[in-house]
């Protein structure tokens, strides 16, 4: 058996452990790249209140599979500075609208204007 279906084998009867390593992992090194510490994520946890900046949401995502997964680093592209801690919906929102100021108004007056 190669090393990949040995490797493949093992994600797949240890699918759980895999995922929280892997996301463990993955997470770290996205503070990482961010220049932040996991002290510095703990800090943001407590000024947000272990809530979503945005939404006020305590859980970082609606999925079962993800009930582990840490809240999202929210950063500016350009600059990569952190600007906070989203659940998964806001940080795709604002994603999908492209971190746009104009497109985000523009939706807003939209729904304001079907309310």
């Amino acid at each position: 058996m190669s090393e990949l279906a040995r490797q493949q084998r093992y994600r797949q009867k240890h699918r759980e452990a895999y995922l929280k390593t892997h996301r463990r992992g993955e997470w770290k090194r996205n503070l990482r790249r961010l220049g932040t510490t996991p002290a510095h994520y703990e800090q943001l946890m407590n000024e947000q209140q272990g809530q979503c900046a945005i939404c006020d949401r305590t859980q970082p995502s609606d999925r079962m599979k993800d009930i582990d997964r840490p809240f999202a680093l929210d950063h500016n592209h350009a600059t990569g500075k952190l600007r906070g801690l989203l659940c998964g919906r806001c940080n795709k929102g604002l994603g999908y609208f492209g971190d746009s100021i104009e497109l985000l108004t523009r939706a807003s007056d939209y729904l304001t204007k079907w309310r």
